[in-house]
């Protein structure tokens, strides 16, 4: 075994970060605890977020004059639980021309103002 040959004293500090020259307890701490909780926070954070980045900008779509069918077919993709969920089952023939009735509508509504 790997571990019988090793002391005591190391065994234990195997998982401690080793940081030299530190006599401040404020500074050890900082180093030690709080920055390598602070980066997992921040790298936790955007993967959080950075994940429904796609589906967020694909709303735009929808009040955008600018938007594309690609956009919608991503919304229509992660809902598509919920749209089969309430049986409002249509094929993709149907949500396409149902979307270019919403873009018509929508750029009616905006060009009468």
């Amino acid at each position: 075994m790997r571990y019988q040959s090793l002391f005591r004293g190391q065994i234990s500090d195997s998982y401690r970060l080793n940081v030299d020259d530190i006599t401040d307890p404020e500074s050890y701490y900082r180093i030690t605890i709080f920055l390598p909780f602070l980066d997992a926070m921040i790298t936790e954070i955007q993967n959080r977020f950075l994940v429904h980045r796609d589906i967020l900008s694909s709303f735009s779509c929808l009040v955008s004059g600018s938007g594309n069918i690609n956009d919608f077919d991503i919304l229509i993709k992660f809902y598509e639980d919920d749209l089969l969920e309430n049986g409002a089952f249509m094929t993709t023939e149907q949500v396409h021309a149902e979307y270019l009735l919403w873009k018509r509508q929508t750029s009616e509504f905006t060009g009468s103002k």
